[in-house]
């Protein structure tokens, strides 16, 4: 038994030793770029529409494949196990001969075939490939739209991550700077200069703060949350943001000029959709044509009274057989069949046009629309900035009145709230602004 307690022992060291936060799970840092592209990477759609995508070019491989050489091969074999009775009439072989009953198959009969089909020439096999290459753009054009839409739902969850936490570190300087005033006219109370209203007006705009933390710290963690659902991580994954909403209200904008909205993803698909649904009509037409397939076959085949297939000889032999021939099709009435398939393509073409006009005309509302946000966003944010500069200024003077005691704490005390409000402000309207560039370049196609 004493190298069982040797080897526990041995174990409790090895864990004393290890450090606890060696099993601690990694902090995975992120700015918006690299959380974007973790979230197109790990997308349940983007694989989804990655798969279709090649279900696609299979499909457009299989229609090449139509032209080629067709081969089959087969081995038959029957069992007459009651042969057929044939009467032979009467006079069959000369005047006044009597009818007779003959049986002409074998009880065993087997046969060994190859045939071969090759298409020789069908229009609708033509457009087939002609519309072969844009199966294969559709499937490429259908991924980026995929990405594209992961790209567009996205910064929204991470920059509501990065205002929610902002918004808790500013309640929190607010929080201090009015503990500060507390605990100094809490000193000038203890002396009998201050008064008792001012303190419970103080602590009772703590207590308040407190409870607006409280409760955005609820909402960051369920921010966090989605962002972790968008990004398809795992759920307890501990992730740090590095960047700031600051940041991303101060991008630069390029010149609206320089977008067109042919650019855009959703664009190239209902541009390719249009050349397929043309080809789709001109097949539906090539009905209407005829077409020519080259055919033939070669075989042996064998009857014989017992089984003895695998025989040799005289006796047991097989029988070759073979034939080539083409055939044509000409198509003369269908009931009309090809001409309401051609009405209804044409139709679906028709609405796919429609929705490439819908789509430019959106295009050209969206960047006028977005071009406004940013600068009305841009116009809030700077008055909010002349709003904090002015409640500033404000406290300032009301702190200095307080402590000359030429001034009432009740105005000081609503100077300072006014000015933290002020500053709130100026983060609302800096995630506003980073909100409506987001939105500018998301129109534009260049996120």
């Amino acid at each position: 038994m004493k190298p069982f307690y040797k080897i526990k022992a041995l174990i409790f060291i090895l864990c004393c030793c290890c450090d606890p936060n060696a099993f601690a799970q990694d902090t995975l840092r992120l700015t918006l770029e690299s959380a974007k592209e973790i979230a197109v990477a790990h997308s349940i759609d983007v694989q989804y529409t990655k798969m279709d995508a090649q279900i696609l070019r299979y499909e457009a491989d299989e229609v090449m494949t139509e032209g080629f050489p067709k081969i089959n091969a087969n081995l038959d074999y029957n069992w007459n196990f009651q042969q057929q009775v044939n009467v032979i009439p009467e006079n069959s072989f000369f005047p006044g001969s009597p009818s007779a009953e003959a049986i002409f198959t074998q009880p065993h009969a087997a046969t060994a075939k190859a045939e071969l089909n090759q298409l020789v020439f069908d229009a609708r096999y033509l457009y087939g490939l002609q519309a072969r290459k844009s199966i294969l753009n559709m499937a490429d054009a259908r991924e980026k739209l995929s990405e594209k839409k992961i790209k567009d739902a996205f910064p929204p969850a991470y920059l509501q991550c990065l205002y929610i936490r902002e918004f808790i570190q500013q309640l929190s300087d607010s929080r201090n700077l009015l503990q500060e005033g507390l605990d100094l006219n809490q000193k000038l109370y203890d002396q009998g200069f201050g008064e008792s209203l001012t303190l419970d007006r103080m602590t009772l705009s703590i207590d308040q703060i407190n409870t607006q933390i409280d409760y955005a710290e609820v909402n960051l963690a369920n921010a966090m949350a989605n962002l972790r659902y968008v990004m398809n991580i795992q759920p307890d994954a501990v992730i740090f943001l590095e960047d700031s909403i600051q940041h991303y209200a101060e991008e630069t904008l390029d010149h609206l000029a320089t977008y067109q909205y042919s650019t855009l993803p959703e664009y190239r698909v209902l541009e390719i959709n249009d050349q397929l649904r043309f080809y789709d009509i001109a097949q539906a037409r090539a009905q209407l044509y005829p077409s020519i397939y080259l055919f033939g076959y070669y075989g042996v085949l064998a009857q014989r009274s017992s089984f003895s297939f695998f025989k040799a000889g005289s006796d047991y032999r097989w029988f070759d057989f073979g034939t080539l021939g083409f055939t044509i099709n000409i198509p003369i009435y269908d009931g009309s069949t090809s001409k309401m398939q051609i009405q209804q393509r044409e139709l679906r073409r028709s609405q796919n046009q429609l929705d490439i006009e819908r789509l430019q005309k959106a295009f050209d509302i969206g960047l006028v629309t977005t071009s406004n946000e940013v600068e009305n966003a841009q116009s809030q944010l700077d008055q909010a900035i002349e709003n904090y500069a002015l409640s500033e200024k404000i406290y300032r003077r009301e702190n200095v009145l307080h402590a000359e005691g030429l001034g009432s704490s009740f105005a000081l005390i609503s100077a300072q709230q006014d000015m933290i409000e002020a500053e709130i402000e100026i983060l609302e309207k800096t995630y506003q602004l980073a909100i409506a560039k987001f939105n500018w370049k998301q129109k534009r196609g260049i996120l």
